[in-house]
């Protein structure tokens, strides 16, 4: 795809509706292999213990078995395809701290993770997730990583509509690792462009009457493998009162743990895309993750949140009762 159509290995730029297609053929592939395996696995044992005792001869009906898997997995394809293209919903999630200043009681923060504005996300989808985000008149937005997927030169248009953002106590981004993958400067030039702060292990204060709360970003765990700033939490939360309420932006959720020891009163994240497939979530990417895929964590005194993710990267653009979301969280004393 890439040597069809040029960009990156992981953004190819083709046309939308290649890349669509050459998705549904591939979650064909997914859910085949998946059910294949499953088959598998279930009917060894039964083989082998008829085989050892030996009292029945049975033939299994191969081929209308692949039959049934090829069918399921096309229309699981299809669905799965649909629901991962879909407008992301917007969820409220609720959230209590003892610590929390009286001023920000009700404060509500819009979460965009995960948009990946690229060759199949392209301005009109971003547009809409803008349309529905001001609509919640959120005090806070904040966009933890992976933005974009692709260069500038391709995609600048596609971000434009961010450009609309804005909210009382402000607009506010980290970077992804696709962030760093697609082009480190090019992007941070046009995120400055676009009048939208990224925070890069630091923080900005932001204050309601004479109480304030502080809210931090740091780099993602995979800048070292383009020659980056890693994560610096101590660089993140210097200056900051000791008994500040902190909030922390983190691209992925691992490391939590660390990231709780530092005082941070809520943690979000994004990366994991809610585990994007059922079953899977639980199986693969939580195992990945730490232990973690989707919604709410106690750690260690903190409360972290995992976006399912507003939109997909292209490469795997499929969710199973998955959906996405644009997620607004409510502090509350």
């Amino acid at each position: 795809l890439r040597r069809l159509g040029g960009g990156l290995f992981f953004a190819p730029e083709v046309p939308r509706f290649l890349l669509i297609v050459i998705a549904f053929l591939y979650g064909i592939l997914f859910f085949s292999v998946a059910f294949l395996l499953f088959k598998d696995i279930f009917v060894l044992p039964l083989w082998a213990m008829i085989r050892y005792r030996k009292k029945i001869e049975c033939k299994l009906p191969n081929g209308i078995i692949v039959c049934c898997i090829l069918g399921v997995s096309t229309l699981l394809s299809g669905y799965s395809l649909y629901e991962g293209l879909l407008t992301p919903p917007i969820k409220y999630v609720e959230m209590k701290f003892d610590g929390l200043p009286s001023n920000f009681d009700g404060f509500k923060i819009a979460v965009l993770a995960d948009l990946h504005a690229s060759a199949v996300n392209q301005a009109p989808f971003i547009d809409k997730i803008v349309d529905l985000t001001l609509q919640e008149k959120p005090d806070l937005i904040v966009l933890p990583g992976d933005i974009i997927d692709g260069r500038v030169a391709k995609h600048s248009e596609d971000v434009e509509p961010l450009r609309r953002l804005s909210a009382p106590s402000g607009v506010y981004g980290i970077l992804g690792n696709h962030e760093y993958y697609s082009g480190y400067d090019e992007w941070i030039k046009k995120f400055d462009d676009l009048k939208l702060p990224i925070l890069i292990n630091s923080h900005v204060k932001i204050s309601r009457g004479e109480q304030s709360i502080y809210l931090g970003g740091i780099a993602d765990y995979s800048a070292g493998r383009r020659g980056r700033e890693m994560p610096d939490l101590v660089k993140t939360w210097q200056d900051v009162p000791a008994d500040g309420f902190k909030i922390l932006l983190s691209h992925q959720p691992k490391n939590n743990r660390r990231h709780a020891a530092s005082g941070a009163a809520l943690q979000i994240s994004g990366h994991t895309h809610g585990g994007m497939i059922a079953l899977m979530d639980k199986l693969l990417i939580a195992p990945s993750n730490e232990g973690v895929v989707r919604g709410g964590y106690d750690i260690d005194g903190m409360k972290l949140y995992i976006s399912a993710g507003a939109s997909l990267w292209s490469g795997f653009p499929l969710r199973l009762g998955v959906p996405p979301e644009i997620t607004v969280i409510i502090l509350k004393k």
